[in-house]
This record gives structure tokens, sequence and C-alpha cells, in this order.
């Protein structure tokens, strides 16, 4: 994103990242309470291993079908104790900020330091 404004870091490309800070701070405000424990628990586990495409991360349908996929496949959302309608329906009312946080969220929650294991309840409690 930085390289499509300019080659050197300027001062548009460090307003680009003071901005997408505040974006994500808001946006997990945003998303503050609305998934349930089964929900966040769910969307961890279909995430592992998972790396967002960045040129799609912002299409919430996207996450829909990789959520569905994972339940048709595997039964990760019944598995965990949620329920797969109400999740979809929840994904599906996301801004494209939204899943695009959320995305980076789930995977910085299993990319963030090798030396140690993540913390579910840590991102259960953030995302609660």
């Amino acid at each position: 994103m930085l390289s499509e404004i300019s080659t050197k870091p300027t001062k548009a490309g460090q307003a680009t990242v003071e901005v997408m800070l505040w974006l994500r701070r808001t946006t997990i405000h945003e998303l503050k309470g609305r998934f349930t424990r089964a929900e966040i628990i769910t969307m961890a586990n279909n995430f592992k291993g998972l790396t967002p495409a960045w040129k799609i991360q912002c299409n919430p349908s996207v996450f829909i079908t990789q959520t569905e996929d994972a339940e048709k496949y595997q039964n990760s959302t019944s598995r965990n104790g949620a329920n797969p309608d109400e999740l979809i329906n929840k994904l599906k009312s996301l801004t494209s900020a939204q899943v695009a946080i959320l995305q980076l969220e789930l995977w910085a929650f299993w990319n963030h330091d090798e030396s140690t294991d993540p913390d579910l309840e840590v991102l259960i409690k953030y995302l609660s």
C-alpha cells in the first residue's frame, strides 16, 4: 500500500499508517460483543494456517464462504457449540473494514510470536 503512494517514506505514507491504526482501533470497538465465545473459537480455528489474501480481504463473501466450507467439511461451527446460520448472518452484516480487520486479528492471533502458543482466552476477551 505504501509503495503505491510513494517509494520513499513520506508524510503521506506515515499518514496512511496512522489511518490504519485508527481504523483498526475503531473497527475492533465496533466488533466487540458482536460474536459469542463459541463463534470466536470457531473463527479462530477456521483461520488457523490461512493467510489473508490482501486483494480480497475486504470482501465479506470470501470470509463467509470460507466459514461455510469449514462447517460443511469439518462441522467447525457446530462442533464448537455455535449456530452456523447465526454466525453466517453476523458475518453477512459486517462492513468491508470490519471483515478485513477481523481477518487480520485472526491472522495475527496465529502468527503473533513463534516462541509461545497463542492464548485463545486473550482473543476471546479482546473481541468480546
